[in-house]
């Protein structure tokens, strides 16, 4: 329970500092006929997985409800449609919004930088519309946090991919104990025009023969702690089962 709590800590202060420097993207409509979107991207975590996660949402602009729309956005890089992303609403109600897209981007869209609405049939009263362009929005994005998420990111214990973001936990580790230890063990004092006693180099080498070892036993011995924990686990379960059959 204590290692589930550190991880899951461990996330929730990982993913502070990742939207710490690097703020949620939105964009919305332009124009504003009968509905508008608004398309925010920010990374994330999802089922389980890290990555950008965009939100799609679908405005009732009008001074009434809208009882059915259809259409689709259109995801652009630049100049190229890159994605199509469709939806269908019924009963939109005044002033309420519907989220149409909510999911990880693949490498397909994850460059997006404009879209545009199309609506192929739109009804609300008697009233009843086909075939409606409503102009989105495009902005110039530089992509450099692409090129940094080593500095963000670390999934990996003792070289094994775990689902959780472990980076605020090393850092941790390593702030407290690891840069503690090298203070401990490296501190000296100058003797400007003669040797050093030899009293204190010993003590020198008796802190790093204390703490060296002590270090790598406690990395060492959690990860076999958590297997005999599991292996228990299992054993009990079989006997459970054997005492079913």
């Amino acid at each position: 329970m204590a290692i589930r709590y550190l991880l899951r800590l461990g996330d929730k202060k990982a993913q502070e500092e990742i939207e710490r420097y690097h703020k949620p993207f939105n964009l919305e409509s332009i124009e504003k006929k009968y509905i508008s979107g608004l398309l925010t991207e920010w990374r994330g975590k999802l089922d389980e997985k890290y990555g950008k996660i965009l939100e799609i949402l679908i405005i009732n602009e009008c001074d009434m409800d809208i009882r059915y729309i259809k259409g689709y956005i259109a995801l652009y890089e630049g100049v190229t449609k890159i994605s199509k992303i469709d939806f269908e609403i019924n009963n939109l109600t005044k002033s309420y919004k519907e989220r149409i897209f909510y999911e990880l981007m693949d490498d397909r869209i994850s460059l997006w930088d404009g879209f545009d609405i199309y609506i192929s049939e739109i009804k609300f009263n008697e009233v009843e519309e086909k075939d409606i362009k409503i102009k989105g929005n495009r902005k110039i994005r530089t992509h450099f946090f692409v090129l940094n998420l080593d500095k963000f990111y670390d999934f990996k214990f003792l070289g094994i991919r775990t689902t959780h973001n472990l980076i605020w936990i090393k850092k941790k580790f390593k702030m407290i104990i690891i840069d503690r230890i090298k203070f401990i063990c490296r501190r000296r004092v100058f003797h400007i025009g003669q040797k050093p006693p030899l009293k204190e180099e010993l003590l020198r080498c008796f802190r790093i023969a204390i703490f060296l070892p002590l270090i790598i036993f406690i990395v060492s011995i959690l990860p076999i702690l958590v297997v005999f924990d599991f292996v228990k686990l299992f054993i009990e379960l079989f006997e459970i089962w054997k005492s079913i059959l």
